[in-house]
């Protein structure tokens, strides 16, 4: 009989594989491509089958495929690889699917809208056990979106429940730990983007958008901490500099 961990991961792995797909025909070819990758080492990276499709949801939705190259700007670096475990990989996968319901526009009735943000921000706080560094979502999300009242409540909320794991001695915050040395090529290509659209299209232009500019923050705060939580520095980096470079205004001639 199969264990009962396998079964559960598949089971999500399909349903993020169609929420994906829905609007884009595209992306489910990309990610049976990118699943491909687990055929490498079956037992070992059978976790990431639920890690591949929650990327590709941090995409623009008009461009669910271009979740392909986040995939392969993670995969590309070899520290990410040797350390893709089971945990790790659903680790990041719940990481990247708290930041694309975050990426989501909130809900417009009140009531509602309180009940999201309370939800999304306990689950945020249950997550910062596994992942410490979680908590500078708080302001990497308030300077994206400084008029909104739902980033208030989402901090508001998300501050008071850490409170209580702290206490309990769940959490604490991390250290300081610098980016490895050996660790920077891996983020040559990340870097040129978000330079190149930043020369193209300058601050402002990066500013009007909203969800690219909170990974992009996030990626910014977490860099002091790069070193001991690479996994998410390089999964945030990556959707940062994919979302930059898909939104670029184009002009295409048929």
């Amino acid at each position: 009989m199969l264990p009962k961990l396998p079964i559960l991961i598949l089971a999500i792995s399909v349903f993020l594989i169609i929420l994906v797909t829905w609007n884009s025909k595209e992306s489910f070819y990309l990610t049976i491509i990118s699943l491909v990758y687990i055929l490498i080492a079956p037992t070992r990276y059978y976790g990431a089958t639920v890690l591949l499709p929650s990327v590709f949801l941090l995409a623009p939705r008009f461009c669910r495929e271009a979740g392909f190259l986040i995939v392969g700007l993670i995969l590309i670096s070899e520290t990410v690889r040797e350390s893709l475990s089971i945990f790790s990989a659903l680790k990041l996968s719940a990481f990247s699917l708290i930041l694309a319901l975050l990426l989501l526009s909130p809900p417009r009735r009140k009531i509602i809208r309180e009940g999201w943000a309370l939800i999304l921000s306990l689950l945020s706080a249950l997550l910062s056990i596994a992942i410490p560094v979680l908590p500078i979502l708080i302001p990497a999300y308030i300077l994206a979106f400084p008029v909104t009242t739902f980033s208030y409540m989402y901090a508001f909320f998300f501050a008071s429940a850490l409170l209580p794991l702290h206490e309990l001695g769940l959490y604490s915050f991390p250290k300081i730990v610098p980016l490895d040395v050996f660790d920077l090529k891996y983020l040559i290509i990340q870097v040129v983007i978000i330079g190149y659209v930043l020369f193209k299209e300058r601050l402002s232009g990066v500013i009007r958008r909203k969800q690219t500019l909170m990974l992009l923050l996030l990626s910014i705060f977490s860099l002091p901490f790069a070193g001991k939580f690479f996994q998410e520095f390089v999964l945030v980096i990556s959707a940062a500099s994919v979302r930059l470079l898909v939104t670029l205004p184009h002009h295409e001639e048929t």
